[in-house]
């Protein structure tokens, strides 16, 4: 059986861990793809099942020792990356990363007879703030801007043409849109 991999990627608060979970439930054969990150957890996230909360230290360690396949730099305390350990571990996965992962972790995968399917999710910035704001209540206004502001992913669509389904997540009421359109998607790369 060849290894299938889909990934959601876009900027900040796009979208993105919902559509991931959505596609979790719905597939049971897909697990969740975890990866690890130097960010502070927030309290309703799972060590292990969200991400794997390490120190800068750990990270580090983990770099030097060529563990990590791609990562990147957030912030100035914020840096996440994939692990080939966590890649291989499932036949078929799904998780969100920032676009130029998604290309290197698909090329890891291409090399592991594997597949990918990266499918970017974009969303208008005052609902981006908005999901934000709603997910990390105790943030501060100045927070959130700092947050979107240093967000490392293009929220422009053109970024993204090379891709063959961008979802676009823009009104409130779209989600049930977002997860057709990704639902149909991954269904067809599985069986594909």
């Amino acid at each position: 059986m060849q290894r299938k991999l889909v990934l959601f990627c876009g900027p900040r608060g796009a979208g993105k861990g919902t559509l991931v979970s959505a596609m979790a439930a719905k597939f049971p054969e897909l697990k969740r793809l975890v990866p690890h990150t130097t960010r502070v957890r927030r309290s309703n996230e799972v060590e292990g099942k969200d991400y794997h909360f390490v120190s800068s230290v750990e990270f580090d360690r983990m770099l030097q020792d060529g563990e990590l396949v791609a990562w990147v730099s957030i912030s100035d305390v914020q840096r996440s990356g994939a692990t080939r350990s966590e890649l291989l571990r499932f036949e078929n996965c799904v998780g969100d990363v920032v676009p130029h992962i998604a290309k290197e972790v698909a090329r890891f995968i291409s090399m592991h007879d594997g597949e990918t399917l990266v499918i970017p999710v974009l969303a208008p910035l005052d609902l981006r703030r908005k999901r934000v704001r709603d997910r990390q209540k105790d943030l501060r206004e100045a927070d959130i801007e700092r947050l979107l502001a240093e967000d490392p992913v293009s929220a422009n669509v053109e970024d993204y043409r090379d891709y063959g389904l961008v979802i676009h997540n823009d009104k409130q009421g779209s989600l049930v849109d977002a997860l057709a359109a990704a639902e149909g998607a991954v269904r067809a790369f599985l069986r594909g």
